[in-house]
């Protein structure tokens, strides 16, 4: 798992945004262009997430997103980067 800061990607280059915050929470507020694909699911998610070439995880603080990237990873991906400070 990679980490990184907003400021080290460019548009081109984004990759797919996941927020795997609760629905409610992602509701309130997210990356713009995001999808929201809460923790309890990410195990069902995680074959169609495999596809895609770049998967950048995201939440309010980080926290979520390094356990998120670690079950994923655990699934067999190795495409996760995890968005620094949420």
């Amino acid at each position: 798992m990679r980490s990184l800061k907003a400021t080290q990607v460019t548009p081109s280059e984004m990759g797919f945004i996941v927020d795997v915050r609760e629905a409610e929470d992602f509701h309130h507020g997210h990356v713009p262009g995001s999808m929201n694909l809460p923790m309890g699911q990410l195990r069902r998610g995680a074959e169609d997430l495999k596809r895609l070439p770049r998967v950048i995880l995201a939440c309010q603080e980080g926290k979520r997103a390094v356990q998120a990237a670690e079950i994923l990873e655990s699934q067999g991906l190795t495409n996760v980067e995890v968005l620094e400070g949420g």
